[in-house]
């Protein structure tokens, strides 16, 4: 299965988990550590890079963007960009982690990963579309290998 088809399926439902009712509802999420262990079990090692941390005057709120660079097979980089912002409200704190962890959720979920859980109530159809391509890349390759070099069965004198 290609690395894109694998980075785009759905986490099976025992690693989701639900927020806490009041932090954007009760929204459903993975730890960023699921997230940073799918994307060394599928591309190996990977760069994150914060590019921005701004704190907003006063000190409520702090954003975070950043990169992701991961590897496919052929050894081309892939980056992405993510952003969050992380509030204080009520008995809070304002943590830079949570919108660190946040942003880099954000750039793995734009290389299919996690995807379906930003979809919401949308349909999330990327991880089948992608497995079709697949089966229909696979009938137009030949039935037998094609040789290189040569053929073997002619002989010249």
């Amino acid at each position: 299965m290609p690395i894109q088809t694998e980075l785009a399926h759905e986490f099976p439902k025992e690693f989701i988990k639900k927020t806490p009712s009041g932090q954007h509802g009760k929204a459903d999420y993975v730890p960023w550590t699921t997230i940073v262990q799918v994307i060394i079990d599928k591309t190996g090692p990977f760069d994150w890079r914060n590019v921005q941390i701004v704190y907003s005057p006063g000190g409520t709120q702090i954003t975070v963007s950043g990169e992701l660079t991961t590897y496919r097979e052929n050894g081309r980089a892939v980056t992405t960009a993510g952003v969050n912002a992380s509030e204080t409200s009520g008995n809070k704190t304002l943590s830079p982690a949570a919108a660190e962890s946040d942003a880099l959720k954000r750039a793995a979920a734009k290389q299919g990963i996690g995807l379906h859980l930003w979809t919401g109530d949308d349909p999330y159809f990327l991880h089948g579309s992608l497995v079709k391509k697949d089966a229909e890349a696979e009938k137009s390759l030949p039935s037998r290998p094609v040789p290189i070099g040569p053929d073997p069965t002619v002989t010249t004198p």
